[in-house]
């Protein structure tokens, strides 16, 4: 596989980061065979991260410096609202992942991805005994938080329930992340727009359950979790009066289940990657 002999380039186009591709940057940093550049670079081929929304009506531009290269691995995050149309670049030789998909919009080939979760959860160096039962700390800014909340209150045990002031307005990281750290089961009602939130991700990382809402307060998205991971073995509700049925019939098997399962899916991320680079890299030599 030619990448194992060869320095991948990878551009970070304005805006550079976010939370949205601290995973994949982290995935890319740990393997060694990628170089980062925030700027276009001389070469056959690269990588692409861009902010879907800041990037969403720049098409042109976009066109313009993808087309000098034999091929591209763009990878779209940071739009919620699904506002970046990839249909819209013409390059011949192109392999798209996306975040933030919508269940009626036809992708292609596209590789469908998760945002992942936030930069302070990268460093994680030890597990300490899990003595909350359900963390959930969170804006309470619509319909679905709002229920997320009223019921996770009605449990009992030893839980932390903290409605917050704003986005990242909270708890302090290092807060945040000792209590994910020692939680058993973490609610992850749906964002503003798409039911995924870093939430989900933050439980995945720490070993405890999170509960996936597949419900959207502002667009249809029933089906959401299953078109982005089809073989998902954590819970995916619609009603958040399923949480005290969830957390009766959770065990530790299951558990480990779930944690196996995200090892091995971070695991094919970057597996799949460097596959779709060998396939786009063997088209460009032809074209």
């Amino acid at each position: 596989m030619r990448i194992g002999f060869i320095l991948i380039n990878v551009v970070m186009l304005e805006s550079r980061y976010d939370w949205c591709q601290n995973m994949y940057i982290k995935m890319l940093r740990d393997d060694g065979n990628f170089i980062f550049s925030d700027d276009f670079v001389d070469a056959d081929g690269l990588i692409v991260f861009l902010h879907g929304h800041f990037w969403k009506n720049k098409y042109d531009l976009l066109n313009e410096h993808f087309n000098n290269y034999k091929w591209v691995l763009a990878i779209r995050t940071g739009d919620e609202e699904d506002a970046f149309d990839i249909n819209k670049i013409n390059h011949v030789n192109i392999k798209w992942w996306v975040q933030y998909p919508t269940v009626n919009r036809d992708y292609g080939n596209a590789k469908l991805i998760p945002i992942g979760f936030p930069d302070y959860f990268n460093c994680i160096d030890s597990m300490p005994e899990k003595d909350i039962d359900i963390f959930l700390s969170a804006q309470d800014t619509h319909i679905r938080r709002h229920e997320a909340f009223l019921e996770s209150n009605k449990i009992s045990g030893n839980n932390f329930v903290n409605k917050t002031n704003g986005f990242s307005r909270g708890l302090s990281r290092e807060e945040y992340l000792n209590l994910a750290l020692r939680s058993k089961i973490m609610p992850a009602p749906s964002g503003a727009i798409s039911p995924d939130s870093f939430r989900l991700y933050e439980a995945l990382e720490v070993g405890a359950l999170p509960i996936a809402d597949d419900v959207s307060p502002r667009i249809n998205s029933n089906g959401f979790f299953k078109k982005l991971f089809p073989d998902a073995p954590f819970p995916i509700i619609t009603d958040w009066n399923e949480l005290p049925e969830i957390i009766k019939n959770h065990n530790q098997d299951k558990q480990d289940i779930i944690n196996r399962w995200w090892t091995n899916y971070k695991r094919s991320l970057i597996i799949d990657l460097k596959n779709d680079i060998d396939i786009l890299f063997k088209k460009g030599e032809i074209i």
